[in-house]
């Protein structure tokens, strides 16, 4: 896939007018070892308004994986890879309620609306994420998925792509 999208290739699609509430997106997109810093991920509002009621929060996270399998996948600084080093062990830092954990912050994005609340109308440019080129390199992974954490009243749809920029 290399289409065209507010003027710039898109090499795959991560989200498509995904209901904010599923959580993960649907696919990964295989991006390969060595990304050269051009590859951002890109999210936008989908079909259905996205609203970002007060003191609420929305939050995007990048993680990584070396397969297409999704629900393998890691954020690219986690205690399972410990920073890309080589030959490092540990235990991917989920808990029980499925929150990310600081480790894998390092890649994400978190809008936390206030007075008035937060509304995107469809096609608004939500955020965009820069794909690690280093450290997809270090952590051996070729492929990007895009999780997404929402307190209970966030409402809407989201588009997700990966993007080239050259």
């Amino acid at each position: 896939m290399a289409n065209n999208y507010h003027g710039k290739t898109i090499l795959g699609e991560l989200m498509d007018d995904l209901t904010i509430d599923s959580v993960d997106s649907t696919q990964a997109v295989f991006v390969g070892k060595q990304t050269g810093g051009n590859l951002w991920v890109e999210i936008y509002c989908g079909t259905t308004p996205v609203v970002i009621e007060d003191d609420e929060v929305l939050e995007f996270y990048l993680q990584t994986c070396s397969s297409s399998t999704l629900g393998d996948h890691e954020a690219p600084i986690s205690y399972a890879n410990a920073g890309g080093q080589p030959n490092a062990t540990g235990t991917v830092a989920h808990d029980a309620t499925d929150v990310l954990n600081a480790d894998e912050a390092t890649y994400g994005v978190y809008i936390k609306a206030h007075t008035n609340g937060i509304t995107y109308t469809t096609g608004d440019l939500i955020a965009e994420i820069g794909i690690p080129d280093t450290m997809m390199r270090l952590c051996g992974h070729e492929y990007v998925q895009l999780k997404m954490i929402e307190t209970t009243t966030v409402a809407g749809t989201i588009d997700a792509f990966v993007v080239a920029r050259v």
